[in-house]
């Protein structure tokens, strides 16, 4: 099989988790918050210490997310 290209587009089909890690890698990012589920149950973490500010940035990306969602249907 070829070099598979990311095309940087919104997709509806899932994405192989080591994919969606290696981008947020190659993107340089300041603070990461990662949310899992694998075979034994949920997994997360996060680069960040403060649970509010956590909370806080999870709480943006979720209103984020529905508003995509809502743009769609």
């Amino acid at each position: 099989m070829g070099d598979v290209q990311f095309l940087g587009v919104e997709t509806t089909l899932d994405v192989p988790p080591g994919r969606v890690l290696q981008r947020a890698i190659d993107a340089g990012l300041e603070q990461v918050i990662v949310i899992g589920i694998g075979a034994d149950g949920p997994y997360h973490a996060s680069s960040t210490a403060d649970s509010a500010e956590i909370i806080f940035r999870m709480e943006l990306f979720k209103r984020e997310l529905l508003e995509r969602a809502a743009r769609r249907s």
